[in-house]
């Protein structure tokens, strides 16, 4: 049985982090939230789209889609471009595509699925403090 000082724990949470820790974090959480991946995934499938065309795709309303294209642009994850009344976004960095590609090669190698990594986060027991 492993014991975990609590009191330590907590103290060690409220550390200050560098930057780059904070940067990593803003990215992941990003990149955490399944529509996002889906508009980088078709992004980098049809290479330029326009919001319309993504709405369509996701199932999701106009100002939904722009919400979360707007944070992946602030993040510089992706860029548009207008033409007429549309905007057209496409990924902008190669090292996105890369990143995703190697997160799947990740879970490929460990047999790791998203199906089996909710199972066992569900069969965790809760973390109370009571």
């Amino acid at each position: 049985m492993v014991t975990v000082n609590m009191e330590t724990v907590s103290k060690h949470d409220e550390q200050p982090q560098p930057p780059s820790l904070r940067a990593r974090a803003h990215l992941f959480k990003l990149l955490s939230d399944v529509t996002r991946l889906k508009v980088i995934h078709h992004l980098l499938q049809q290479g330029e789209l326009h919001v319309r065309a993504l709405c369509d795709l996701l199932d999701q309303s106009q100002p939904a889609v722009s919400h979360h294209l707007a944070l992946l642009r602030d993040a510089k994850l992706i860029d548009a471009r207008r033409d007429g009344k549309h905007n057209y976004y496409r990924v902008t960095d190669p090292k996105v595509e890369k990143l995703l590609a190697l997160v799947e090669e990740t879970q490929r190698d460990e047999s790791l699925t998203v199906e089996s990594l909710a199972r066992k986060t569900e069969d965790r027991p809760s973390d109370t403090n009571g």
